[in-house]
């Protein structure tokens, strides 16, 4: 993990899950965001495999996994689906903890992942 300089004002706070190769970093990579302004969900939390994957169990299982993943990492007090790619956190989580969460999943994942990305 790595943290970034924001390139938006709104935005506090950026860490990446570092993937050097490109075509990795479609299935693992992650990226947390904590914006700026007091908010009672300051923490989104984007999954970039997410914008691919449509195959029933597994779009329903990776997604049950992401946000139990979420809730599990300390300081966390409730993550929810925003969007089909993003997960908005309320808490005072870390960063670097909320995407080394996310992660976890995605490797554990990874060969169902490739497979249906595969299959497209």
């Amino acid at each position: 993990m790595s943290q970034s300089k924001p390139l938006d004002e709104e935005i506090s706070e950026v860490w990446i899950r570092e993937v050097p190769d490109l075509r990795e970093r479609s299935v693992h990579g992650v990226e947390v965001t904590r914006g700026r302004e007091p908010s009672k969900w300051p923490w989104r939390v984007g999954v970039w495999v997410m914008e691919h994957v449509r195959d029933v169990p597994l779009e329903i299982e990776l997604r049950r996994e992401i946000a139990a993943a979420l809730r599990a990492v300390p300081g966390v007090v409730e993550a929810l689906e925003e969007d089909r790619e993003v997960w908005a956190v309320r808490g005072e989580p870390e960063g670097k903890a909320l995407a080394a969460a996310v992660g976890e999943v995605l490797d554990a994942l990874d060969g169902e992942l490739r497979a249906s990305l595969a299959s497209r």
